[in-house]
Formats: C-alpha cells, sequence, structure tokens
C-alpha cells in the first residue's frame, strides 16, 4: 500500500496568497468539515478506505490552522 503524507500547508500557502489570513482561515474551516463529514459518512470511500488516515491528518492540519491562523 501506498501512504501518501498530506500537504494541506501547501494548499493553505496557495489560499492565503490568493485570499488573505481571513480567506484562508475561512477555507480551512469549511474544508475541514468536509473532510470530517467524509471520514463519519459510512457510505464515503473515506470512512473505512485505505485514505481515511489521510483524511484525518489532513482534518487536523486544517483545524489547527483554522484555530491558530498560522501554519
Amino acid at each position: 500500500m501506498i501512504h501518501k503524507e498530506t500537504n494541506e500547508r501547501a494548499r493553505i500557502e496557495r489560499v492565503i496568497e490568493k485570499e488573505g489570513v481571513d480567506g484562508a482561515i475561512r477555507w480551512a474551516r469549511r474544508t475541514a468539515g468536509i473532510y470530517r463529514a467524509a471520514v463519519l459518512d459510512r457510505g464515503h470511500f473515506a470512512h473505512a478506505g485505505a485514505c481515511r488516515r489521510q483524511f484525518i491528518k489532513a482534518y487536523l492540519e486544517l483545524k489547527r490552522f483554522a484555530a491558530r491562523g498560522t501554519l
């Protein structure tokens, strides 16, 4: 099995460049909610699939950024 590390930092940096920190925080909160819902949805591949761990790691990275506003 191939494990990919999440790279939410790069995504957050791109959003900061386009929308500023406040926009990136809003984006991170929204995206974290989507990831969380996917992991909790028994019908979604992220619930039990091989990428569940990556979804959870990405969710945590996004939540951390949204709470602190810094990378």
